[in-house]
């Protein structure tokens, strides 16, 4: 027996003829035209050697076996868009390891009044390290702060 390679598109297009039980609507809804809709339908049928749909000329109504399909291809859209809204949340969700290297001073104030209030963005550790340089080399380094970030 050999594995269906079955296609988003596919079942997309067949979950929409479903909802809209008309062929000119589901086209309209994909932004496609009816003759393609009608074709990835046919052409799905054909591939799994069953009809999903019984068609006359007035009404288009799902069979017993497009009835038991439905909710599997509806399952699938689903957990399609939950990986994609995962994947693009994932892009943009704020993690990782910071660790900041201060003089004493600066630590201590952040400590105090900064890290209270960003420690509920995302899943970040974040680390304070106090890196104390003498006070001429401290009067060189202007505005010494490092970030590091990984």
């Amino acid at each position: 027996m050999t594995k269906l390679q079955l296609k988003y598109r596919e079942l997309k297009i067949i979950s929409v003829i479903a909802a809209s039980e008309n062929i000119s609507h589901a086209a309209t809804v994909l932004g496609i035209a009816q003759a393609n809709v009608s074709k990835y339908l046919a052409d799905f049928e054909s591939k799994v050697g069953l009809k999903v749909f019984d068609r006359t000329t007035r009404q288009l109504m799902l069979t017993p076996f497009g009835t038991a399909l439905l909710p599997y291809i509806n399952d699938m859209l689903d957990r399609n868009e939950q990986l994609n809204n995962f994947i693009a949340d994932y892009k943009h969700e704020k993690r990782g390891r910071v660790t900041i290297y201060a003089p004493t001073g600066i630590i201590t104030y952040l400590s105090k009044h900064v890290i209270d209030k960003i420690k509920d963005i995302g899943d970040i550790t974040l680390s304070l390290k106090t890196c104390n340089l003498e006070r001429n080399a401290f009067m060189k380094a202007s505005n010494f702060l490092m970030i590091v970030m990984f």
